[in-house]
């Protein structure tokens, strides 16, 4: 079955950083924040399924979820594991390029196809992460 979810990354990013709007991962569970207002060197956070906001040191860290924009890429871009856009978003198992066409396994299809290299498609890439 395609997935209907559209792909995010994620990053962990100081309270300094957050911004209403985002979605963090908070004991356990996806939670958008209402409020993120500096004060001092504290953050007032108010986030959903909390009650009433809070205060957390600017320095404390959240893991942050950020939906990926997908880019369009040709058939010979694509490699295994990537997410693309059919008829719903499916993960790429297998990617062979095979002279002017590229072998494809994708979730939800029961045998490989083949298409022509310059075939386009709606990816979901992650961006790179720096090294520490």
């Amino acid at each position: 079955m395609a997935t209907i979810t559209i792909p995010t990354f994620t990053t962990t990013v100081p309270a300094s950083e957050l911004e209403a709007g985002m979605a963090v991962w908070l004991d356990g569970d996806r939670r958008w924040v209402f409020e993120a207002t500096v004060d001092g060197e504290s953050i007032r956070l108010r986030i959903e399924g909390f009650t009433t906001p809070f205060t957390v040191p600017a320095g404390w860290t959240y893991t942050v979820h950020t939906p990926i924009t997908p880019s369009w890429i040709t058939a010979a871009e694509l490699e295994a594991g990537m997410q693309i856009r059919m008829d719903g978003i499916r993960r790429v198992y297998e990617a062979e390029i095979d002279g002017d066409t590229m072998r494809f396994r994708v979730e939800g299809f029961s045998t490989p196809f083949t298409v022509p290299v310059g075939w386009q498609y709606s990816a979901y890439i992650a961006p790179a992460t720096s090294a520490a």
